[in-house]
């Protein structure tokens, strides 16, 4: 009887075990690696200080009381910086979850030496897991691209993305990569797909001036932050069109130095992006945002806060930018796009006289021509009219030709 019970439990236990859910015969973790090299060669009219990308912040005034004149001179740059790779795993779970992660680098970083080789360190840009569910429900933690952003690395973006060889990306973009929990859903709705989504994200202060902190709290790396960065936003996408609706809110938070006290402001951003694609060959884009202390998620242009009497005051920031897209053929593209960022003249946070060198705008006019002339080789060439204007009598205009060469694995 004994041995017949042990027999019994055995088989129970068994057969439990065999009607739990199983993951598909197929399922495995997969590993690939995949990336670009990338070759760039960027022809200057002022000089941007060995960069191969051209942010609107590193633009230099070359008139007025603030010029530098010794910016103000022509420089070639050629740079591999930029070639990245991907390292991604792929698994399905019990339940047909699909499960990923993605590590991204390069080596975009400032430390090594011209004169004997151009060399940088490993970067990393991205890394993450997710796991969707058969519902369409998707997990994603890690750093990540911010869920406000158009990119399409984002768990919700790609809507109203620039085709642009600058590898700064456009200058009003969305686009901060940062420690991350994201959720998001997806579901087919009048032809298209809608995806509904949240983060909670780290957030960080840029601060106008560091005169009056504390020098033992460092702001922009999120130090000091008691409250996190909540976004969301809501996509729908067609073959037609798209469009991309999103915000975020948080609280930025200052220590004096010496009193070890706190100061607090609310902050938050709106974007809404689209594109539109009318005919096959033709695909316009367009994105507008505001913001009221978040500007460090457009590339740090704009502050966020200002100390003003020992009160914190938010910078208010507006950004906009419109393409089109000419594609002839799979292989070959023309572009053209306007940007546009500008800040709001608060006296109390910006000097406004004429000899002010806050910048207050910057605007942007770029063409370019983008070609796959071999499997896996892309080659294409850009010109880029850039302007920085002050609050006071000085300004700065940039002329730059980029030429790009890339080849994918």
């Amino acid at each position: 009887m004994r041995k017949f019970g042990i027999l019994m439990a055995v088989s129970l236990v068994w057969a439990g075990w065999q009607a739990l859910p199983t993951p598909p015969a197929e399922a495995e973790l997969k590993v690939s690696i995949t990336g670009d090299v990338r070759f760039n060669v960027i022809f200057s009219d002022l000089i941007l200080g060995n960069r191969q990308t051209i942010p609107p912040g590193a633009l230099p005034f070359d008139s007025g009381p603030a010029a530098n004149k010794e910016l103000d001179n022509r420089e070639t740059i050629i740079d591999a910086r930029r070639t990245r790779f991907n390292i991604i795993a792929t698994d399905t779970a019990p339940g047909n979850i699909q499960l990923r992660s993605h590590i991204q680098a390069d080596f975009d970083t400032t430390d090594g030496n011209a004169l004997v080789s151009n060399s940088r360190r490993l970067r990393l840009r991205l890394a993450y897991a997710q796991g969707t569910m058969p519902e369409g429900f998707t997990i994603r933690f890690g750093q990540v691209r911010t869920i406000m952003s158009e990119y399409g690395d984002n768990l919700i973006g790609g809507v109203g993305v620039p085709d642009v060889l600058d590898e700064n990306g456009h200058f009003n973009q969305i686009q901060a990569r940062h420690p991350s929990l994201q959720v998001a859903w997806t579901t087919k709705m009048a032809g298209g797909d809608l995806t509904i989504g949240a983060s909670v994200e780290q957030h960080a202060v840029n601060v106008k001036t560091r005169t009056g902190l504390s020098a033992a709290v460092d702001e922009r790396q999120g130090s000091g932050q008691d409250v996190p960065l909540f976004g969301g936003g809501v996509r729908f996408r067609s073959p037609l069109f798209a469009v991309f609706a999103r915000g975020a809110v948080a609280k930025s938070r200052v220590i004096f130095a010496g009193t070890g006290k706190g100061e607090d402001e609310g902050v938050w951003l709106g974007a809404i992006g689209a594109q539109v694609t009318p005919v096959p060959m033709i695909t316009i884009v367009g994105q507008y945002h505001t913001t009221e202390g978040l500007s460090r998620i457009n590339d740090t242009f704009f502050p966020d806060v200002a100390l003003v009497a020992g009160k914190l005051e938010t910078v208010e920031a507006r950004g906009a930018h419109g393409g089109v897209q000419f594609k002839p053929t799979k292989t070959l593209r023309f572009n053209a796009i306007y940007e546009w960022m500008k800040a709001d003249d608060d006296p109390k946070i910006f000097n406004l006289s004429s000899a002010s060198s806050d910048k207050e705008r910057a605007q942007a006019f770029r063409v370019n021509v983008i070609y796959g002339f071999w499997t896996r080789w892309e080659t294409g060439v850009e010109y880029l009219h850039g302007e920085v204007d002050s609050f006071g009598a000085s300004d700065g205009a940039l002329n730059v030709v980029n030429f790009r060469l890339r080849f994918y694995f």
